[in-house]
């Protein structure tokens, strides 16, 4: 009898463990932010591919990317940095690197925005140069 009820005891257990285990959860889409996340001292790192792309018939490469950081000095106001990086190339023609870099502001507006989503005006201005690098044929 004591065998038989350990041999129950133990497989009761097993059963309630297993059932302990289950878990459901459903895939978030979106998620109600209000303003946290642009509350003053927090920071917001971000960035854009301005353009990639090759072209067969040019047998040309170009590409451009510009990384953004910046700091909420107040609520909802901004100011940062973006950098500019580009390379465009050609087939037996020199290669053209670009830089810059570009200080900014950007507002985030009270009204019109939605629990996932707030409308921004943004103005910067900087400085930008080139460098061609000069490609050697050899023949």
């Amino acid at each position: 009898m004591r065998k038989f009820a350990l041999l129950l005891l133990v497989t009761g257990g097993i059963c309630l463990q297993a059932n302990a285990q289950k878990i459901e959860t459903t895939p978030q889409m979106s998620s109600d932010v209000g303003v946290e996340p642009i509350r003053q001292g927090n920071w917001m790192v971000g960035g854009s591919i301005g353009s990639l792309g090759y072209s067969f018939e040019g047998k040309s490469f170009n590409a451009a990317l510009q990384p953004r950081a910046g700091y909420f000095v107040s609520d909802g106001l901004a100011i940062g940095a973006q950098a500019n990086l580009g390379l465009r190339t050609q087939k037996d023609a020199d290669n053209e690197w670009t830089y810059g870099i570009a200080p900014f502001v950007r507002y985030y507006f009270p009204q019109g925005g939605s629990s996932t989503g707030r409308f921004f005006g943004q103005g910067d201005i900087g400085i930008s140069g080139a460098q061609l690098e000069k490609v050697l044929h050899w023949h």
